[in-house]
């Protein structure tokens, strides 16, 4: 019997073989060099997308002149959230780097693991995770004090490396190298390029899955997946506005979702963020209203909080028109409160919005821009097909005549296949060959992108009309998914 294969509704976008830092800053810029690209939201500073372009370049040259990094590297961030951010991530793409990350509550085992797991060299952290780093280096990674301190980067806490901002006593750490000493060495002229097959198979992000049992594990996100996902968004999120909405950034940049969602495709589409480092109902609530934010990221115990939270009615949320919710389903009793809390009867439509995907998937796979349909997570995004499956052999069908899709109505396994789909999990072949279909053993030694299955892990159903929805997982051994 044929795969029952389900198909998107949506015209697939071209797909491009450059950089993501080619695609992020093309060479005939398509908005205001002055337009604002990020917010400090507790402050007001800004940080100007010419700005940035300049800033990243400087740092790109100053981890190839002090740091030594070469094309291939990886380099760390263990940091919340700031306006330091986009300049590190962009600076370390265009010196041709690979980029990690790990989470700011992360212990120094943890870190080891993820340090060591990605091959990262230089870290890139702040004070309050400092002790952190010195105890993850001193436990058996860095053979010296001296090592450890050349693969620091101390980020700063203030803004005295933004042009035209006004100058605060900076917080050095003797013997260690600070984010604006980076900055002293020059511009990179060039770019590294990844055009063509180097699109293709170069890892750009190591974001790590922390789903099942065991380390969490390496998630290998090439340029193509990156600027791939962004232009589907892009066709299938049609809603912003470009150099007039406002993204309030209050999820976390080094998961995928954040990265994808809050720190690249504004950032694409001419849209300000407003960078707060986490979520608090009422500094969200000010944010909003200080700065006339008009869509956001959220996760559903945010929106719980919003719905319940006494302070919410005391603010002005009435510029707010898009909350875009992610890792797990909301339900139309919970959107219709949050709507009535914080939308004047007068106020322009408010929308709330879902959609699904995972850290290997680059998180966009399906978006919900109907509202109608509360409890389904959406319809496909372009370049993407899906499949329901209710039995491969237990993981060991090697090709489709061995797997049973489900009929109209049955609920399945999803599976996703496209060009936004991983290259593969770092370091570890079993969790590739028993993530993908069709599996060879060994794994290919070369990806092919959009070749093969993603087994997601999470049970689903569709409708005749195309919307998915997820109703349990199928098993812990992978990721959870993102909602």
């Amino acid at each position: 019997m044929a795969p029952q294969i389900y198909k998107p509704t949506i015209p697939d976008v071209p797909i491009v073989q450059h950089s993501l830092y080619s695609h992020l800053f093309p060479e005939t810029p398509k908005f205001p060099a002055d337009l604002p690209a990020y917010v400090d939201s507790f402050t007001g500073t800004a940080l100007t997308r010419a700005t940035l372009e300049d800033l990243a370049l400087k740092f790109a040259q100053g981890l190839i002149t002090k740091k030594k990094v070469k094309r291939g590297d990886t380099i760390m961030v263990f940091a919340q959230n700031s306006l330091c951010w986009p300049v590190v991530v962009f600076g370390a793409i265009a010196a041709g780097l690979r980029v990690t990350f790990a989470p700011p509550i992360s212990t120094p085992d943890e870190l080891k693991h993820l340090y060591l797991d990605s091959s990262a060299y230089v870290i890139c952290t702040a004070l309050p995770h400092l002790r952190t780093v010195i105890k993850m280096l001193q436990n058996g990674v860095a053979p010296s004090i001296e090592e450890g301190e050349r693969r620091t980067i101390i980020l700063p806490d203030d803004f005295n490396w933004i042009p035209g901002t006004p100058k605060t006593r900076a917080k050095n750490v003797p013997g260690l190298t600070t984010f604006t000493d980076i900055l002293g060495f020059g511009k990179l002229e060039k770019p590294e390029r990844f055009d063509g097959v180097d699109a293709e198979q170069e890892t750009a992000f190591l974001c790590y899955s922390a789903g099942g049992p065991g380390q969490p594990k390496g998630v290998q996100t090439t340029h193509q997946n990156v600027t791939t996902v962004l232009d589907m968004i892009s066709i299938g999120f049609p809603i912003l506005k470009p150099e007039s909405d406002r993204m309030l950034a209050v999820l976390p940049f080094h998961d995928m979702y954040g990265l994808v969602k809050l720190l690249l495709f504004p950032f694409m589409c001419g849209i300000s963020t407003i960078v707060m480092g986490n979520f608090d109902p009422i500094k969200f609530c000010e944010a909003v209203q200080q700065y006339k934010a008009t869509v956001t990221l959220v996760v559903p115990p945010a929106l719980v909080a919003l719905s319940t939270h006494d302070s919410v009615k005391e603010y002005d949320l009435s510029s707010l028109r898009v909350i875009f919710s992610g890792t797990s389903s909301v339900g139309g009793d919970l959107v219709k409160t949050v709507k009535n809390r914080i939308r004047p009867t007068n106020a322009p439509a408010l929308q709330i919005l879902q959609g699904y995907g995972l850290t290997e998937t680059t998180w966009g796979t399906l978006s919900l821009n109907d509202e109608s349909k509360y409890g389904s997570v959406g319809t496909l995004l372009p370049n993407l097909e899906a499949r329901l499956i209710v039995d491969d052999r237990n993981g060991k069908a090697k090709t489709d005549d061995e797997v049973v899709d489900a009929k109209e109505g049955e609920q399945g396994e999803i599976w996703v296949r496209g060009r936004s789909v991983m290259k593969g999990y770092l370091n570890n072949p079993e969790a590739n060959t028993k993530a993908f279909h069709p599996h060879t053993s060994p794994p290919p030694t070369k990806y092919t992108p959009g070749s093969q299955w993603f087994k997601t892990g999470d049970v689903g159903v569709v409708d005749r009309n195309g919307f998915f929805s997820v109703i349990d997982r199928k098993n812990v051994d992978q990721t959870e998914a993102k909602l």
